[in-house]
């Protein structure tokens, strides 16, 4: 799955090629490796503006929320037993990166289909790595910028709490 971070050409070529809806349904139904490996390639695939919206058109902000929150059908337990799960962080990343453009109906699409809450589970997750908490604390920073109502649904789930936690630790 690198190989759609490093080559653009690469990246455009899975998604032009009908290669999202299956990465999409491996992260809710695969192993939990072929989950981690799919998040990955959405991970790498998010990080390039032009196919965010064509990734969330196609089910991946579902698929990257149910992945954080759930786990995998591969995977036995919740949240809380698989947090730290390779398939969870490069969700987590994945959401960040589809998260981080000026596209605010895009932005919307995350609010609306969990990712609030999503992510402030993350931050709720004292045993998750700095990294992930702060992927989540960036998407969620690019998600306030939507408009004052979803900042104050923030600041409402308790963002601030949560980031003046992670700085005393």
């Amino acid at each position: 799955f690198e190989l759609t971070l490093s080559v653009p050409e690469n990246a455009h070529s899975v998604a032009s090629h009908g290669g999202i809806p299956p990465l999409v349904k491996l992260c809710g139904s695969g192993t939990p490796l072929a989950a981690a490996c799919s998040a990955g390639t959405l991970r790498n695939l998010a990080s390039h503006e032009h196919l965010r919206r064509p990734l969330a058109e196609q089910g991946s902000v579902e698929a990257l929320v149910q992945l954080v929150l759930f786990g995998s059908s591969g995977m036995s337990g919740s949240f809380g037993a698989f947090g730290t799960s390779l398939a969870q962080e490069n969700a987590i990343e994945a959401l960040q990166n589809l998260a981080s453009g000026r596209d605010g109906r895009l932005k919307m699409a995350i609010v609306r289909k969990g990712g609030i809450i999503c992510l402030m589970k993350v931050l709720e997750k004292r045993d998750l790595s700095i990294q992930s908490r702060g992927s989540a604390i960036r998407a969620l920073s690019n998600l306030a910028t939507t408009s004052a109502a979803v900042a104050k649904e923030i600041v409402s789930a308790g963002y601030v709490a949560e980031l003046a936690h992670l700085l005393e630790t």
